[in-house]
């Protein structure tokens, strides 16, 4: 069950870094659609999704540490699909690029992803995890240029989003239905709200501060994080 969970949560990561790339070999045969001419939307077409990947770790991380690992990956699972189905669903280019950001920005596998492998796997092993992590996330952009130029060819441009959104969709009903929390410090929680109500909500050093102030610390400490500590 542990590899399974593993597994789940690498194969996300790589429909998300596969669904990156997979824009490039059609984003002429998009333009000519839409019939423009633009290079800046060229461009904006595969860079905008980075633009979003990197909002997303701020916000799905401290949220994995506030209510654990598994809502805030199966709620992300669910807009990265539905985004993606608005991206292939597009009817202009600007709806097509805002749907990129957006899908972009509901990556949460690559943030939450880590924290799992950390929770499963104790210190010495976490290493060969990390590693099929990082390889399965490094296999998204070589086959994904491969995977568009032939569905871009054969089948339009818009099977290049569909095919991503089919697989993507099948990969999180399978973390919805595999994958229980991880986190110790949400299943203590949950374990001492059963034992007593009043209690269990927070953690000790939190008692005192209210449910914004944990949250707003959560999201600033990778700021403060990237700022203090570069």
């Amino acid at each position: 069950p542990i590899i399974l969970k593993v597994k789940a949560s690498d194969c996300c990561a790589r429909e998300s870094q596969l669904s990156t790339i997979i824009a490039a070999p059609v984003s002429p045969s998009i333009l000519a659609h839409f019939h423009s001419d633009n290079a800046l939307y060229r461009t904006l077409i595969v860079s905008i999704w980075e633009l979003g990947e990197i909002v997303a770790p701020l916000l799905w991380g401290p949220l994995s540490e506030l209510y654990g690992r598994q809502w805030p990956l199966n709620i992300a699972n669910l807009f990265f699909v539905a985004f993606l189905a608005g991206t292939a669903a597009s009817t202009s280019i600007q709806m097509l690029i805002a749907f990129r950001f957006l899908s972009g920005a509901a990556t949460a596998a690559s943030a939450i992803g880590p924290g799992i492998v950390s929770d499963l796997f104790p210190e010495e092993s976490r290493g060969r995890a990390m590693s099929i992590m990082s390889l399965t996330g490094a296999l998204g952009p070589v086959v994904g240029p491969i995977i568009g130029s032939y569905l871009g060819e054969k089948a339009g441009w818009r099977w290049a989003f569909w095919l991503p959104t089919i697989a993507t969709g099948t990969l999180s009903l399978l973390i919805l239905v595999v994958y229980r929390e991880t986190y110790s410090v949400t299943l203590q929680k949950r374990k001492a709200r059963q034992q007593s109500p009043e209690s269990g909500s927070k953690s000790p050093e939190d008692t005192d501060k209210t449910a914004s102030q944990v949250f707003f610390k959560a999201i600033l400490r990778p700021l403060r994080l990237l700022i203090r500590s570069p």
